[in-house]
This record gives structure tokens, C-alpha cells and sequence, in this order.
């Protein structure tokens, strides 16, 4: 074997090596803050107002918890990834919920505006 070949070689080994240290840890803090805003979507009425986010947080969320606990590294990054995709699933659902119940609030308040304003005999024109 030539020396560039041995190189290459010891190169590859090296880094082989390196790499076997670096396990990848349990995903807890990405899971805990995929609970949180899970439970922040869900005070905010997410299930109400975006049910199918909610459903899909859900599921991709047992699914972390699940792969979280392997003892496979490529198990425990899919396990992180998961759990960052359940947190911007459910702010996401968190945002529509929050929006749907301000419209709502709108339109209530767009019908007093228009109550008050017949009692008054206006019809928003001129007076």
C-alpha cells in the first residue's frame, strides 16, 4: 500500500472513530418544549379551531416520545426532529385558534356597532 494510500486510510479511521463518540443524546429539552406548546395550543382551544394541527402534533409527538427512548441514534434524531415539528405544529394551531376566536370577536363587536347605531336611528351616514 503507497503512502497516500495509508493516509487516506488512517484519514478515514480517524474520523470514523471521532464519529462513534458523538451519540446523539435523548431529545428531553426538544420534547419538553414540544408538551408546552402542545398545552399552550390547547388552552388557546387549538382542537376547536385546528383540529387537523392538533391531531398531526399529536400523533408525531407519541411518535417522539417513542424514539426518544431508543437506544438507536438515528431513532433519537428522528425523535428531535419530530419533536421541533410538534412544537411549530402546535403554535401554529395556537395562532389559528387566536385568530379565529378574534374574528369571532369582530364580528360580535361589528354587531353591537350596528345594533347601537339602529337604536340611535343612524345607518352610518351622514347625520
Amino acid at each position: 500500500m503507497g503512502s497516500g494510500k495509508l493516509l487516506i486510510a488512517a484519514a478515514t479511521l480517524a474520523s470514523l472513530v471521532a464519529c462513534a463518540g458523538n451519540e446523539v443524546a435523548k431529545p428531553t429539552d426538544e420534547l419538553n418544549a414540544a408538551t408546552e406548546a402542545m398545552e399552550r395550543a390547547r388552552q388557546a382551544n387549538g382542537y376547536e379551531f385546528a383540529s387537523f394541527e392538533m391531531a398531526t402534533a399529536e400523533r408525531k409527538l407519541a411518535e417522539a416520545r417513542t424514539l426518544g427512548n431508543s437506544d438507536e441514534d438515528a431513532d433519537r434524531l428522528r425523535a428531535k426532529r419530530l419533536a421541533e415539528q410538534v412544537t411549530l405544529d402546535a403554535r401554529l394551531a395556537e395562532a389559528k385558534a387566536r385568530l379565529a376566536k378574534a374574528e369571532v370577536l369582530q364580528e360580535e363587536m361589528n354587531r353591537s356597532i350596528e345594533s347601537l347605531r339602529d337604536g340611535n336611528g343612524t345607518t352610518g351616514g351622514a347625520q
